[in-house]
């Protein structure tokens, strides 16, 4: 019990600091002061990608990481990062990683087939896509899925046909 209000309490602090929403996406289970420091490294990597200094954001997504490597939301942030680098192979890694922790979490589906449709992977692309508008068919980028889907799909009938 004692630990839940103290989450809480962080939880009302990281919202007077804009940091809410990134806090619940983290494991519960972390330390505290881990949690706090994690979340402040991701809206400090935001700030820095909103300023295209993606190299400053990709070093503090690293210091959240190793504060908690097993944060699904933290390995999807640094694998965009990444590909605001064009680093695909370590976009992948990230995607991947997240997907191993948590098969369900349908934005690492969305984010990895996204990669695979730049490096026109279509079949790869076309079950990333599937998968995540099965795990979140009322998700803000269904529409935009479903777009990547359809021009995949074209794109293998143009292939296959003779």
């Amino acid at each position: 019990m004692r630990h839940l209000l103290t989450m809480s309490r962080l939880l009302v602090f990281l919202s007077l600091l804009g940091l809410t929403t990134q806090a619940q996406t983290l494991p519960q289970e972390a330390p505290l002061w881990h949690t706090w420091t994690a979340a402040l490294h991701a809206q400090i990597a935001r700030f820095y990608s909103q300023q295209e200094r993606h190299d400053e954001a990709l070093a503090h997504l690293n210091q959240a990481l190793r504060l908690l490597p097993e944060s699904v939301a933290l390995h999807i942030q640094r694998g965009q990062t990444y590909l605001l680098l064009y680093e695909w192979d370590a976009a992948l890694a990230d995607f991947n990683a997240a997907i191993d922790r948590d098969p369900s979490y349908a934005p690492a589906y969305f984010q990895r087939g996204l990669l695979y449709y730049t490096r026109a992977e279509r079949e790869a692309a076309r079950d990333d896509f599937q998968r995540f508008l099965a795990l979140a068919p009322q998700a803000e980028e269904v529409s935009l899925a479903r777009t990547w889907l359809a021009a995949i799909e074209g794109e293998l009938e143009a292939l296959n046909s003779p």
